[in-house]
């Protein structure tokens, strides 16, 4: 992936494409805070130059500030994080995108949980539509079942869970399984139960 962005980045700078070329420099950052380097994806941030939102069309535009509001997270700055992606969630909604609105509204879950809010992240959970499953419902789902469990409904977070497990053990999604199955483990173990 990062040799891919690489080449975007290469292509996009020499061809004289700005927009291009910042948008896959977010998706560089993006890379960088998958990965947990934190620092290189805040100086990117730093070094954004004022009125770069006018550069960017709506989707890429609503995409990065769904970047933006997880590096603000990550960073500690929760109000922050609220504004981007709730701007990013609105241009979603305003272009009747249901798929991409599963993006930010999977981060603001998050962030509600961060906050000590999980009915709130669990709204914003339900708020999701219902088309066939993808990445991101997945995502959604983790965060769904992760807020029911602190509401204190281990069996509502189990039911959540295990159709989840299966689906991310038959896919590639390696990552978010790793993520699944410790949240998991916990709701079993409030069950009185252990992952086999």
């Amino acid at each position: 992936a990062r040799q891919h962005i690489a080449g975007a980045i290469d292509l996009a700078a020499r061809a004289g494409f700005g927009p291009y070329e910042l948008f896959s420099r977010f998706l560089e950052a993006h890379l960088a805070l998958a990965t947990g380097d934190l620092a290189t994806a805040d100086a990117f941030r730093r070094a954004l130059m004022p009125g770069w939102e006018q550069t960017l069309d709506w989707q890429d535009l609503a995409s990065a500030l769904t970047i933006l509001g997880e590096l603000h997270h990550r960073r500690g700055d929760l109000k922050e994080a609220e504004a981007a992606l709730t701007r990013s969630l609105t241009l979603f909604t305003r272009a009747r995108h249901p798929l991409g609105r599963l993006l930010p509204l999977e981060r603001l879950a998050w962030l509600a949980i961060a906050r000590g809010q999980p009915a709130r992240a669990l709204a914003l959970c339900d708020d999701a539509n219902s088309a066939e499953p993808t990445f991101y419902h997945h995502a959604l789902a983790l965060a769904r079942a992760r807020a029911l469990h602190l509401l204190g409904d281990h069996a509502g977070a189990w039911a959540v869970w295990e159709p989840l497990l299966q689906a991310l053990d038959a896919g590639e999604h390696r990552l978010l399984l790793a993520r699944t199955q410790r949240y998991a483990a916990a709701t079993l173990a409030a069950l009185g139960r252990r992952a086999e």
